[in-house]
């Protein structure tokens, strides 16, 4: 069990789980660009071109080590080596980038071998009650734009202690039955919101769903469906 003082797993086997529940949630693109580590983004690079090498560096001395039933003196000394230079970087990943990363969410942290954050979100930051309000334009090509309201009834900003909206939506033949359906995602912490689609899906019809995300992740009822074509 890792508690958010403790966060680093001591034990050589389970730390090793735990960097590979990090590594492993880290490689989805969707799940990277969300979070900030998109391969475009200053994170995103140093986790391709620094986190990432120190890793396999990590991964490969830990199993020359795991394996190494005749006790050979320098492959202990080599893993014992490299695994205190991987901790820093490790480190570095969670205290740094992953942590005060507000966008990260709870399920997040746990789904990468991280504690949760401390805080009862319940007491401490509201959860939007009401769905918010969109007007969908797509009055320029390839491109959907989205002005967010508080909710249909009061057109003002985002409510208190929210963060941001969460957007999903889908290109789809028809209106889904099961909001599941939407299922490309996207976060903006700011209104309006733009959306951006290719050359081949102009024409198309793109089905949009928004919900409001406070600063602890914990996210709100989702809108209606809008739907509107792609110029």
């Amino acid at each position: 069990m890792i508690n958010s003082k403790k966060w680093m797993s001591t034990s050589r086997s389970e730390l090793n789980k735990q960097v590979i529940k990090t590594v492993k949630y880290l490689k989805d693109p969707a799940t990277r660009e969300r979070m900030g580590f998109g391969e475009a983004d200053l994170k995103g690079k140093w986790l391709d071109e620094v986190f990432m090498p120190k890793f396999k560096q990590y991964s490969q001395c830990y199993n020359d080590w795991f394996n190494n039933l005749s006790k050979n003196t320098q492959i202990i000394m080599k893993y014992n080596k490299v695994e205190t230079e991987f901790k820093k970087i490790y480190s570095t990943l969670y205290v740094q980038l992953i942590k005060p990363n507000l966008d990260i969410t709870d399920e997040d942290l746990i789904n990468m071998g991280f504690p949760k954050r401390t805080k009862d979100v319940s007491k401490d930051v509201a959860v939007a009650t009401e769905a918010p309000y969109a007007e969908v334009k797509s009055d320029f090509e390839k491109c959907v734009e989205l002005t967010i309201y508080y909710s249909k009834k009061h057109r003002r900003t985002k409510p208190s202690g929210q963060r941001g909206f969460e957007i999903r939506f889908a290109i789809l033949d028809k209106q889904p039955d099961d909001i599941n359906e939407i299922n490309s995602v996207d976060f903006h912490s700011s209104s309006p919101a733009k959306l951006y689609f290719e050359e081949q899906d102009r024409g198309k019809i793109v089905y949009i769903i928004i919900r409001w995300r406070n600063t602890y992740g914990v996210c709100g009822p989702w809108s209606e469906i809008y739907n509107v074509e792609i110029l």
